[in-house]
């Protein structure tokens, strides 16, 4: 491969993308609940639980926005390929005079 070549593996970057999407499912699982809040600790673990809560569907919104990104790049690499491969199908090979 020369040193300006980009060499991309299409399909390992959607699996890639699948194997994200489904480790950012793992983010939506919710704590049990911790009982009647009648107690200071329960309550503060309720708030904790609620915090961890909001940063983990924002960790998986961004991982599966990650995910569609790096799918679509794959798409977009495939595609390109293809039109090189065409593009360079058409062109006519050199006459060489001897």
């Amino acid at each position: 491969m020369a040193m300006n070549e980009l060499k991309v593996a299409a399909d390992q970057l959607r699996q890639t993308a699948t194997q994200w999407q489904g480790l950012s499912t793992g983010f939506g699982t919710t704590a049990p609940s911790p009982g009647q809040p009648f107690q200071p600790t329960t309550a503060a673990i309720t708030a904790i639980d609620a915090a961890i809560g909001v940063g983990a569907a924002v960790c998986a919104v961004r991982i599966q926005a990650t995910a569609a990104s790096v799918a679509a790049a794959a798409t977009g690499y495939t595609s390109q390929d293809a039109s090189g491969r065409s593009e360079l199908a058409g062109v006519s090979p050199p006459v060489v005079m001897v």
